[in-house]
């Protein structure tokens, strides 16, 4: 006898269980308990913190680079561009 073969997607799921530590309330819960935990948590967010701001200062200062670069090249452009004006105003010799 042949078994009906069952296509994955009318499979059931396969799925952690939803023991008492595993769902988020319950770790929250057992978190606030833990002195260890809750310390740990306190860090990752402070970590989590000052790598954002870590984020925006190197944005900052990158932005504040290729402002100056941009800068930088408008005058050479405008220099260059003055110069070949000042060659057309002048007579040849």
């Amino acid at each position: 006898m042949v078994k009906e073969r069952i296509p994955p997607s009318a499979r059931p799921r396969a799925s952690l269980s939803q023991t008492k530590t595993t769902t988020p309330v319950a770790r929250e819960q057992l978190a606030s308990k833990d002195p260890v935990a809750v310390d740990l948590e306190r860090e990752a967010a402070e970590a989590q913190l000052l790598r954002k701001m870590l984020e925006a200062k190197y944005q900052e200062q990158c932005s504040e680079q290729l402002l100056r670069e941009l800068e930088d090249s408008v005058c050479a452009m405008l220099s260059l561009l003055r110069g070949d004006v000042q060659g057309l105003l002048t007579p040849a010799p």
